[in-house]
């Protein structure tokens, strides 16, 4: 994340600040409940009852954060990410309120913009000093939500740093409802600056993934499916050094306390067909060729498993005759298999983090 974007979420959380504490806005948006962590006193907070506007920061930026938190334990574990924008969700109550949503985000945008500055260098050691005249602010009122855009121009950049999405209907994204988060709360992870961002827990978050990749994979933007892909196996492979320490941490607890019944199942699709295609086709540019190569698999693929299914399913119902360490050539797969109390392993900890947020 680049010296700029990372500065800039000081005007994001001043935003999103002042949207909460403006009545008149506040009272126009869904809300829901939080669990609230403080890096700075390192407390987790899940009996707050307080309800704020239904907020979070969708995308790789929310990855990114997550990255950002998460490295803090396990730094030796890297996700790559070139994330550029924050998107953030909230959800409008009636439609009708979008004119007066537009006109107040543009007031407090000015409001938070106007003596901001920054000087810093790029990646090829140019100086740059950014302040209120690198910014514009753009709408654009769709279907299902309002979008309220904030670009960013200096040298030859120009990309948009913030993008503020007001879903209607009921929405709060592509895959969730106000619905989901009647019972389910949010998070808020504020840093020792005392920043807050506004998530999605870890297997909600991942679940917009799935469908991400779901929807690359049938426009055949198989390198953003690796990229979704890999997003998923950052987190499966801290999750396996989670389970290593026997230690705990609160924190981590919280996070990843639905992994295997909402995570676990959603990193193993890496290794389904058609999911492999992913990672074979990346570099394939030419489009007739991918074609081509789709088709066939497909037939073989069909071809294979209707002539194959009575003998897996015989390895299957046998268990002497189940799947041995040394037939299995992923390496991810070996070590799941040779972990063998895996499973027991995630219930002890599980069962220790319900105990402890019970006492709480």
């Amino acid at each position: 994340m680049s010296k700029l974007v990372k500065d800039f979420y000081k005007i994001v959380n001043n935003i999103i600040n002042k949207i909460i504490s403006n009545n008149e806005i506040s009272n126009k948006l869904f809300k829901c409940k939080y669990d609230i962590y403080e890096q700075k006193t390192k407390e987790l907070d899940y009996n707050n009852k307080i309800q704020k506007p239904l907020i979070f920061c969708l995308g790789g930026m929310c990855y990114q954060i997550y990255y950002d938190i998460i490295s803090k334990y396990y730094h030796n574990i890297k996700l790559e990410s070139k994330t550029d924008d924050y998107d953030i969700s909230f959800s409008l109550i009636n439609e009708s309120d979008i004119k007066f949503i537009i006109e107040m985000i543009k007031n407090i945008f000015d409001e938070c913009i106007k003596n901001y500055k920054l000087e810093f260098e790029d990646e090829n050691k140019r100086r740059h000093i950014i302040n209120k005249t690198n910014f514009t602010l753009e709408n654009n009122i769709k279907k299902d939500r309002l979008q309220i855009k904030i670009n960013c121009k200096y040298s030859n950049r120009n990309f948009h740093i913030l993008e503020l999405c007001f879903w209607l209907n009921g929405k709060i994204s592509d895959n969730y409802t106000i619905n989901d988060f009647k019972k389910d709360k949010l998070f808020i992870y504020i840093d020792k600056e005392g920043l807050e961002y506004y998530l999605l827990p870890l297997e909600k978050l991942i679940k917009t993934t799935y469908y991400a990749i779901l929807d690359n994979y049938e426009r055949q933007n198989y390198s953003k499916c690796n990229k979704y892909l890999d997003r998923i196996r950052y987190i499966k492979l801290t999750y396996d050094e989670y389970l290593k320490n026997e230690k705990k941490v609160e924190l981590l607890n919280y996070l990843y306390y639905y992994y295997f019944e909402e995570i676990y199942n959603k990193y193993k699709i890496m290794y389904d067909y058609p999911f492999i295609n992913s990672k074979v086709l990346t570099n394939i540019k030419d489009v007739e060729i991918i074609k081509c190569l789709i088709r066939e698999s497909r037939t073989n693929n069909h071809k294979y498993y209707k002539e194959n299914i009575k003998k897996f399913f015989d390895i299957c119902n046998k268990k002497e005759n189940k799947l041995k360490y040394d037939e299995i050539t992923d390496e991810d797969t070996e070590q799941e298999l040779a972990n063998t109390n895996y499973k027991e392993k995630y219930l002890k900890y599980k069962n220790k983090y319900l105990e402890l947020k019970k006492n709480k």
